[in-house]
């Protein structure tokens, strides 16, 4: 419940956005909003506060506080084996060899503390602490591996927007050398306007390739989280 009031909280006040390729156009739409919740079900420090929290809210009992009747049971078994040599004064004789004899006891036992000078009511408020200390640590873990991943996925937006920017520019590059080589073929310009143009689309497609490298970091980046 607190798991689910927390990220319910999460997505609506905070998010409300486009949705974004992780990947090519083909592949699967990722949100942000499935982004955590897929980080809420497989992050392993996530997964390990909401262990330690589970732990901590399992131990709150007033049992352990020593505020209820503790019940004890015993049980045991004798088992004897005898050899017996009687004689009786008329002369018979009764001699047994082996012989078996068992005895089961048991017991129950009831004890409840009344009053131990408010031990058990300060052992029940330190469990109550530890709790809440627990639930605490759940929640900050659970906000910072968000806050991470909402970073995370916003650099992908930022490089994918600035890797389309630079999509655009190879391609009009592209036109201006294309355009530059026809100029020349009938002498309207010199050969240096077409060297120049071939320049600005190198350095173009050279910044693509850094961009794409980006996105794909930006990716890898997302994913392990």
């Amino acid at each position: 419940m607190l798991l689910n009031k927390l990220f319910s909280n999460k997505i609506v006040t905070v998010f409300v956005l486009s949705l974004v390729f992780i990947g090519a156009k083909a592949q699967q739409i990722l949100t942000l909003n499935e982004a955590l919740k897929l980080a809420l079900a497989n992050n392993y420090s996530i997964q390990l506060a909401k262990n330690e929290a589970e732990i901590s809210q399992n131990s709150n009992y007033a049992g352990a506080a020593g505020m209820l009747p503790t019940v004890a049971a015993t049980a045991s078994q004798d088992n004897v084996v005898n050899n017996t040599q009687q004689k009786f004064l008329n002369g018979t004789e009764n001699n047994k060899d082996g012989a078996k004899s068992n005895q089961l006891n048991v017991g129950v036992e009831l004890g409840w503390t009344i009053f131990d000078g408010l031990k058990m009511f300060a052992t029940k408020n330190k469990l109550n602490q530890l709790q809440a200390i627990g639930e605490l640590r759940m929640r900050a873990q659970i906000e910072q591996n968000f806050s991470r991943i909402i970073r995370a996925y916003f650099d992908i937006v930022q490089n994918k927007k600035q890797l389309n920017a630079l999509q655009q520019s190879v391609t009009i590059s592209t036109d201006r050398l294309k355009l530059a080589n026809d100029k020349l073929a009938v002498g309207k310009v010199s050969k240096t306007e077409v060297l120049k143009a071939q320049v600005d689309l190198n350095t173009d497609k050279s910044a693509l390739m850094k961009q794409q490298n980006l996105v794909q970091n930006a990716k890898a980046n997302l994913n392990q989280l």
